[in-house]
């Protein structure tokens, strides 16, 4: 089995350096789009059999786009939405509080926020399920998520930076990632 992780294409969001969380559910720009396609080519020849994406806008789109040329089943699942950034989502952040909100080892509270570590839960229960439903298979499935998806997604299988910094384990918008599981 196979697990391809991209993440969504660029919003506005993205270009303005906004927190982007579930209550600001934004669609892609014109540059996503773009990017969204260029990705669906790369995904071609990868003979995926299903895609599950996260169910807001951006992500959704993302895996349209995609499957527009693969052309397989889509689903949808709650645990690959972005995480909850409470009062800090639509903001511009100062340097020093991005580094803060996702850094692992300060797991800094904001009001009406998801922590890291729920996060990182809901994440962790999504990927177990997906290994013990098709681990013994030769399945290739594409999950379309968010940043904040990819990096606890990273870290199932590579373990947390020591610094316990996700900042720098990220995905760029569109960016593929390939996980095997044996």
């Amino acid at each position: 089995m196979k697990l391809y992780v991209v993440r969504h294409g660029q919003t506005q969001n993205n270009v303005t350096g906004e927190i982007q969380c579930y209550t600001n559910d934004i669609d892609l720009n014109e540059k996503g789009v773009s990017q969204a396609k260029e990705t669906a080519l790369l995904c071609e020849n990868l003979n995926i059999d299903l895609i599950i994406s996260s169910p807001m806008k951006r992500a959704k789109h993302t895996a349209d786009i995609i499957n527009e040329l693969l052309n397989v089943e889509i689903t949808f699942d709650d645990r690959l939405m972005e995480r909850n950034t409470g009062v800090l989502g639509g903001k511009l952040l100062a340097p020093k509080d991005k580094e803060i909100i996702w850094n692992y080892s300060i797991n800094q509270f904001y009001e009406g926020a998801e922590s890291i570590d729920d996060v990182f839960e809901r994440v962790n229960s999504f990927i177990e399920e997906l290994i013990n439903k098709y681990k013994d298979t030769d399945k290739n499935i594409l999950l379309a998520c968010h940043g904040g998806v990819t990096k606890a997604i990273y870290c199932f299988f590579h373990g947390l930076p020591e610094d316990g910094d996700l900042n720098k384990i990220g995905q760029s918008n569109c960016e593929v990632k390939e996980y095997v599981i044996k």
